[in-house]
């Protein structure tokens, strides 16, 4: 990403910061760094669902999930990706007056 800048752009933005004491530095964060699983707490504040909503899809087996640990100790994560599929699938179909199904 760092390469993709510009040097005189780079330097810019050095010199705007500088007077703040601020150092500039361009991390590329790696895929491996970002979440991919989320307990319920983070599913809930991903996907603006309740926690009744997604235990209710996870035990209807509309949501998949992954359980670690047993009866009331274990604990749930979902996976991004599903949960995005599960919110896909909830989406409605408008149709406006005049269309017709074939």
């Amino acid at each position: 990403m760092a390469s993709q800048i510009p040097e005189h752009i780079r330097a810019a933005i050095k010199c705007l910061l500088e007077p703040y004491e601020v150092e500039f530095e361009l991390v590329k964060r790696s895929s491996k760094t970002e979440k991919r699983y989320l307990d319920v707490k983070g599913a809930v504040a991903y996907t603006s669902l309740s926690r009744w909503t997604l235990s209710r899809a996870t035990a209807d087996g509309k949501l998949p999930h992954i359980k670690i640990g047993d009866g009331k100790t274990g604990k749930i994560l979902y996976d991004m990706k599903d949960l995005d599929g599960y919110l896909m699938s909830c989406k409605n179909k408008i149709y406006r007056k005049d269309h017709k199904e074939r």
